[in-house]
């Protein structure tokens, strides 16, 4: 780096750029780059100034004016071997103190860049102040003069980057896998094997006797006594359920939601007596009558049917004895 920073300062001794401080006559120059394409507003451009002097003397720079439309950034500077000519005299050597920085440029047009200042220390303590030459720099707008209808924002120095940008995602990551294969692991272990349990037989369903089940029913519609409180129609209803149900159970033809003249026609198929029918048919259509017409009925007729269902319910099925009693 100070070789490099050597030869570069001695190329730049040969330009006329080199200029002397009004007292003392040491050499100093000042560089702002790029400059070409001209830099827009905000751009960034690094500021360098070299100062010769000679041995045994010492440099101090100053921190630059940060008010105003200059942005200053943390400045570096090192030293570097150099032999300067001052003007009309004979060659002395001395060191070139460097110093750098970057720079951003809030104003548009020929802008004013003071030079940095610095202090000189001689051999006998005594410090001496100085200041690089003044530098101008012209800056352009970053949107054409001549688009009116563009609106700017007030400039804003650098801005920070957002705190998702600076976490380590892919840390994050690696250490959330080896957590989650860690507890998979820890879970896998602690996981004690299922006991199987004894398989226990279901219990068979014991189906129940049609004749056995409709006459328990018949017995228990007796003992509501609807004919005696005049409920007839509701009577009718529950007398008609039960031969229904015995019906579908043991012939195997009606089908539940069959109307009266439907059950009668697949019961003509089903193997019935005419003379069984010709009952059934009978019962059937009265118990019609008194739940949708209204007919009227009594308590000897109530109890007529319940008889007629009881020997229809005996004469089709086999009951088992300790049900129907």
């Amino acid at each position: 780096m100070k070789r490099s920073l050597a030869l570069l300062a001695g190329l730049l001794l040969a330009s006329p750029a080199w200029s002397a401080l009004p007292e003392g006559g040491i050499p100093t120059r000042v560089s702002i780059g790029p400059l070409e394409p001209d830099p827009h507003l905000g751009d960034r451009l690094t500021y360098r100034g070299w100062v010769a002097l000679p041995p045994r003397t010492g440099l101090r720079w100053l921190a630059p004016d940060r008010t105003g439309d200059l942005r200053w950034g943390p400045i570096r500077s090192g030293r570097a071997p150099l032999k300067v000519r001052p003007e009309g005299g004979e060659p002395w050597p001395a060191e070139s103190i460097w110093v750098e920085a970057p720079l951003q440029i809030f104003e548009i047009g020929m802008v004013a860049v003071p030079g940095m200042e610095f202090e000189i220390i001689a051999d006998d303590g005594t410090p001496r102040r100085g200041r690089l030459r003044l530098s101008h720099v012209k800056v352009v707008a970053t949107v054409p003069a001549d688009d009116s209808t563009t609106q700017l924002r007030p400039p804003r120095g650098p801005i920070a980057a957002p705190w998702w940008e600076l976490v380590p995602w892919r840390l994050v990551a690696v250490v959330a896998v080896v957590l989650a294969l860690a507890i998979a692991v820890f879970r896998f272990f602690r996981r004690k094997k299922p006991v199987p349990k004894p398989v226990v037989a279901a219990a068979p369903v014991k189906r129940r006797d049609p004749a056995a089940e409709a006459l328990l029913r018949l017995s228990a519609l007796r003992r509501r006594n609807l004919p005696e409180e005049g409920r007839f129609s509701e009577h009718a209803f529950e007398l008609g359920q039960i031969l229904r149900r015995f019906l579908e159970a043991v012939v195997h033809v009606p089908r539940p939601g069959d109307t009266t003249p439907e059950l009668v026609r697949h019961l003509e198929s089903g193997g019935f007596a005419p003379d069984d029918l010709k009952r059934l048919s009978g019962l059937l259509q009265r118990w019609d009558g008194i739940k949708f017409a209204r007919l009227p009925s009594d308590l000897d007729e109530a109890t007529a049917c319940e008889e007629s269902v009881r020997a229809l319910v005996l004469r089709h099925g086999r009951p088992q004895k300790a049900e129907v009693a």
